[in-house]
């Protein structure tokens, strides 16, 4: 990716992970100190959130430590779990909340901005996989997997030795 999209991405996914733990952190607060726990959608958004902003400091870490040993296939990989994970949270948030018989209040408006922040997260890092696959699919075409693959060969054959 160009040096412009690629801050506009990760700021745009630094800025809707926090939110989006933020939001859900005080939805999980407010319901604990109630009758009822957390619901389960709220701690999956915890977890997702949460699991982003670690993948995130990776991906942007791990390359200026050892750059040799980044793959974009992992990077891809990685990208795309994390898109999922906040595909399935905002859409079991907003089913959760449209099951509701009684939703009025902070928490509830809470709650709603978390799936909406929740989507957003979901689409910026859709748009940040979607285009690793299209530079690993343009690097395939243009032939420049097989230094990739010559150099891990030429690694496994040294550790053998």
């Amino acid at each position: 990716m160009s040096s412009a999209v690629t801050i506009a991405l990760r700021g745009g996914q630094a800025f809707h992970s926090v939110v989006v733990l933020c939001l859900s952190s005080y939805v999980a607060y407010e319901n604990n100190h109630s009758l009822n726990p957390s619901s389960t959608e709220i701690n999956f958004l915890l977890f997702a959130s949460s699991f982003s902003i670690i993948t995130l400091l990776l991906l942007e870490v791990v390359p200026l430590i050892s750059p040799r040993r980044t793959s974009p296939y992992a990077a891809l990989v990685v990208q795309a779990l994390v898109s999922f994970l906040y595909m399935g949270g905002f859409i079991a948030l907003s089913v959760f909340l449209s099951r509701l018989l009684f939703c009025e209040g902070s928490v509830c408006l809470a709650a709603r901005l978390d799936a909406v922040f929740a989507a957003f997260s979901y689409a910026v890092w859709t748009a940040s996989a979607t285009i690793s696959g299209i530079q690993i699919s343009k690097r395939l075409k243009s032939g420049m997997h097989r230094d990739l693959f010559e150099s891990i060969e030429e690694k496994v054959v040294a550790e053998k030795v």
